[in-house]
């Protein structure tokens, strides 16, 4: 979970100059996590360690009516 948390933070900083709450994601981690309706998270894990961690990557859906129905956002 933490990871996870960390990672989006980060990402939100370093691509948008976002400054996230903590509190609130990790509210919407847990619900994505608890919900496979909202989402899914991949984890990518070094090949010589499994228990360290490289990166994630978080789909969601997103129901469209330009698009004409669910879209997935990476």
């Amino acid at each position: 979970m933490d990871f996870l948390l960390n990672s989006a933070v980060t990402m939100a900083f370093e691509t948008e100059g976002k400054q996230l709450n903590t509190d609130v994601v990790r509210k919407g981690i847990l619900d994505c996590l608890n919900n496979v309706k909202l989402g899914c998270y991949y984890v990518a894990y070094s090949p010589e360690d499994p228990n360290q961690l490289l990166g994630t990557l978080m789909l969601t859906f997103e129901i469209s009516v330009a698009m004409g129905g669910m879209i997935h956002w990476i």
